[in-house]
């Protein structure tokens, strides 16, 4: 069976088991049988919570397909699939501008479009690359209109309204001012690693006590080429004080060794540091000034380029690699 393959392919990599039976159930009851032979070997390559976004709109690929041919899903080949027309894949697209929602046409987001368009694009290249269709029609599709969000970089001054805000005043409402004043030194732990020292947030979500030098101010980070990450002083401070609370901390087993703890004593997600960061930048900015953690470690990158105008300091020190930094600084780099 397609479901007992799919457990084995995805229990290889310990994933939680909900979100993988979600997987597992789309593929089985809502693609064609080939389509496993792209996640199995995208299941490294992509995150979970990928993988399921994916599924769900390929779903939606061939159960249109399927009313425009009469073939029913299950049935489809690749022969099938490599027949579709031009024709039907702008249809497709067109199709997906919209869904209904409680009997109401609402108009989808242009990402969620441009999303159906490359993971449908990347499941024709992957089987044209195996050699097992001919053609990748989609290639001769017009690809949706790619609309660039506004980028809110943070001055160094704003970090600094930002952390200041964390630690000495509260947020609105009586029940977030509560649960900040319980957490607010481990929010601000996390905000000034963000924005200060230009950690991602998978790296504050996996940092240990262990890691921690305050008293030779570096941290390690395992998963960079360059583990010893050099600190300022006040940084240090701030991790200092929240170390000391922390250590008071009730921890769930298997969680103990985890520096940044969750309301439930364990290791704090990424899911919850992406919220809190956007409950304290809306609460002090405003809704209209949308700032993430990628944002934050953006405002720390041209930071450490800005004074060193350096490809290989901003590299080691960011986690970036040294191509991605010269991409990003190419047109600076040529008025030099």
């Amino acid at each position: 069976m397609l479901s007992s393959v799919y457990n084995n392919i995805m229990s290889y990599n310990q994933k939680p088991q909900s979100l993988t039976e979600k997987i597992d159930k789309v593929i089985d009851n809502q693609l064609p049988p080939f389509a496993l032979r792209f996640f199995k070997f995208n299941n490294i390559k992509y995150k979970e919570s990928s993988l399921y976004a994916y599924a769900l709109d390929l779903a939606s690929f061939f159960d249109y397909m399927q009313d425009v041919t009469g073939i029913p899903v299950k049935e489809m080949t690749l022969k099938d699939f490599e027949s579709f027309s031009v024709v039907n894949i702008e249809d497709y697209l067109i199709f997906s501008q919209y869904y209904i929602k409680n009997d109401k046409k609402i108009q989808r987001s242009q990402s969620a479009i441009n999303r159906r368009f490359d993971i449908l694009q990347s499941f024709y290249k992957y089987y044209y690359m195996e050699d097992l269709i001919c053609s990748i029609p989609i290639l001769k599709v017009t690809p949706p209109k790619r609309v660039k969000n506004p980028v809110n970089i943070p001055t160094n001054k704003e970090n600094a309204f930002l952390i200041n805000y964390i630690l000495s005043e509260s947020l609105p409402g009586c029940k977030a001012a509560a649960h900040q004043a319980n957490y607010r030194e481990r929010d601000a732990a996390i905000v000034t690693l963000l924005a200060c020292a230009g950690l991602k947030v998978s790296e504050i979500s996996n940092m240990k006590i262990q890691d921690l030098h305050l008293d030779k101010t570096y941290i390690d980070i395992p998963a960079r080429k360059i583990s010893q990450l050099k600190i300022a002083p006040f940084i240090s401070k701030i991790l200092s004080d929240y170390l000391e609370i922390r250590l008071q901390k009730y921890a769930e087993y298997g969680h103990e060794h985890y520096f940044f703890l969750s309301s439930q004593g364990k290791k704090i997600s990424v899911r919850t540091i992406q919220v809190l960061v956007k409950k304290y930048t809306t609460a002090l900015f405003g809704n209209e000034y949308k700032i993430a953690p990628k944002d934050l470690r953006f405002s720390f990158k041209d930071t450490i380029y800005n004074t060193s105008k350096s490809i290989s300091i901003t590299a080691d020190s960011t986690g970036y690699s040294a191509d991605t930094i010269a991409l990003l600084y190419t047109p600076d780099l040529n008025n030099q």
